[in-house]
């Protein structure tokens, strides 16, 4: 992880390098256990904590009936007695140099122009009417993931939602987290052994790493509540135990989401057992895929998204640049769910301070906010079928550049890039509000499919209305090599449009494309990978003369099928 700091008083820039965590019944309080050595047992009704000690020896600082299992810490010495297979406990994890490394950024800075200041004004500045949150140079990836569409639509804006971020703490004085923090009774310091979460030591590596992925989450969830808890030092560094035990607080807490914004190289099954008992209580953890930069590389846990029994509440997250291709230090592949602009990510810092930060550290954030949106949006029988909206509403991962293959895989690098206002709308059950701050200027399907006839204004090369529908009575067949298509007048001038449409392909290798041209902008598309229909949005302005563009549908060697195109206006 890369940041840079600035401070208001005397407007001077400091470049930090700090690499990033190679992605990060009632639970026990913190305690200094220092054990070498950990393991897990699966619990029956009948076991007791005494009759476990005493057949595998160690000390049982886990023992959860409702959790299904218990964990033992051992020295080295009783480690070697004991007839469980032991895992290394301190220090796990850790923030090793990646591949490549990271070095100073080049090229120096200025200050901003205009210069910037705390945020005094805090979270409250950003709900409500603000599209866009503060700081204004994060706009770029705001954008890119549609976050102000999703603050346009979202009814609740995170509010009822609790985020546990284990990590290095939170500075709790910073003025964004004025009232968006739990109690301060809630919080924990598994690293200090005591309840005061704050930043370490600020000549660690990783000072500030935790301050800036809460300030993200709330920068997409305005409202929702931060659970600080601390398991890393200010190195970036800790202890195994310390993690699992962090995850069962905030489960039995109330947290709906859960943020790693750290992670190891080797497996455990100790910390798959919390994420199970998370999955269990319909708890979902994002965990940051690591910055090795290379296919396969994904770090634990986030290698164990699709495994394991944790599926799908186990979402990991990897980081693309502002094209949508893979960053050059990202982990990819085996386990990858989601990916997320993480390249220059601006957020809080401690001393009520901004910075800028690079990592997969920061992708995990803005994907915690989104299941918060959503969590706190879901109708109540959606909520734990958040996944599929999160990952079939994300843009397609067919225009990734695959450094290994040298060449363009759709396959091997994850479902896709994080489209927040399109996860809203792929969720079951959820309606756009009457007070969005968009309207639905179009209905390029009347009455939801070719209900009665073609609509007017279509053209078709190999294509037909069609009984394969999203909803209603009909949809839009393009056979293979086909395309259809209209041309749209009476548009306004560099204005923002969005285009949200249904589809699905018969060939998982050759999707069906959606998109639009001659707006006085370039040519943009999304890409159906599914077999079940899934929403797509393409978001485009018009030139400052331009009153008309093209939509279009084609396909490849498949047949495609779309239904329940709409245009929406921005107001």
């Amino acid at each position: 992880m890369n940041h840079v700091v600035s401070n208001p008083l005397r407007l001077s820039l400091l470049v930090l390098i700090i690499l990033l965590f190679a992605a990060c019944s009632s639970t026990p309080a913190p305690t200094n256990s220092s054990f070498d050595y950990v393991a897990s047992v699966k619990l029956n009704e009948a076991d007791s904590k005494t009759a476990i000690e005493a057949a595998y020896g160690g000390k049982a600082f886990i023992f959860d009936k409702e959790a299904g299992f218990a964990m033992l810490g051992f020295s080295k010495e009783a480690a070697e007695l004991s007839t469980l297979t032991t895992e290394t406990n301190i220090d796990r994890f850790s923030s090793p140099v990646n591949a490549a490394g990271f070095s100073a950024w080049a090229g120096g800075f200025s200050a901003w122009a205009g210069g910037f200041s705390a945020w005094a004004g805090g979270w409250s500045a950003w709900a409500g009417g603000t599209p866009v949150p503060a700081p204004v140079e994060n706009n770029n990836i705001w954008n890119q993931i549609n976050l102000p569409q999703a603050h346009a639509i979202t009814r609740n804006f995170g509010s009822g939602v609790t985020v546990a971020v284990i990590d290095t703490g939170v500075d709790v004085n910073h003025s964004v987290f004025s009232g968006r923090l739990a109690p301060s009774s809630m919080w924990r310091d598994y690293v200090d052994n005591d309840n005061l979460p704050q930043e370490g030591s600020s000549s660690g590596q990783g000072y500030g790493h935790g301050t800036a992925v809460a300030g993200l989450i709330l920068q997409v969830a305005p409202k929702a509540t931060i659970l600080p808890l601390r398991v890393l030092d200010s190195d970036g560094q800790g202890d195994l135990d310390d993690v699992i035990l962090a995850v069962l607080y905030a489960v039995n807490s109330g947290a709906k989401v859960i943020n790693l914004s750290l992670g190891a190289t080797d497996y455990s099954w100790s910390l798959v057992l919390a994420i199970q008992y998370a999955r269990a209580n319909g708890v979902y953890v994002v965990a940051s895929s690591g910055n090795f930069g290379s296919v396969n590389s994904t770090t634990y846990p986030a290698q164990n998204a699709y495994w394991d029994q944790v599926h799908p509440f186990l979402i990991s997250a990897g980081s693309v640049d502002n094209n949508n291709n893979l960053s050059s230090f990202t982990s990819y592949g085996s386990g990858l769910t989601i990916n997320a602009p993480a390249e220059k990510n601006y957020s809080t810092f401690p001393g009520n301070q901004i910075g800028y930060f690079k990592g997969t550290s920061f992708a995990a954030p803005l994907v915690s906010g989104a299941l918060a949106l959503g969590y706190a949006d879901a109708p109540a029988a959606a909520k734990t079928q958040l996944f599929d909206a999160l990952t079939k509403g994300g843009y397609s991962s067919g225009d990734y550049w695959d450094r290994n293959s040298g060449k363009y895989s759709q396959g091997s690098i994850g479902e896709g890039v994080l489209n927040v206002a399109n996860f809203l709308r792929s969720i079951p059950g959820w309606t756009e509000p009457s007070t969005s701050k968009y309207k639905t200027s179009t209905s390029l399907f009347p009455n939801g499919g070719f209900e009665s006839a073609l609509s007017s204004g279509w053209w078709l090369n190999s294509a037909s209305r069609s009984t394969v529908r999203q909803s209603g009575s009909y949809g839009l067949q393009v056979n293979p090599w086909g395309s259809a298509g209209i041309w749209l007048t009476g548009l306004k001038p560099n204005t923002t449009y969005t285009l949200v449409g249904w589809g699905k392909t018969t060939n998982a290798d050759e999707p069906v494309q959606i998109g639009v041209s001659d707006y006085g902008g370039i040519n943009f598309n999304q890409n159906f990978w599914f077999s079940d229909y899934t929403s797509k949005a393409v978001t485009f302005k018009t030139g400052s003369t331009y009153t008309s563009a093209s939509i279009y549908v084609s396909t490849l060697n498949a047949t495609g099928y779309v239904d329940n195109i709409v245009l929406i206006e921005d107001k």
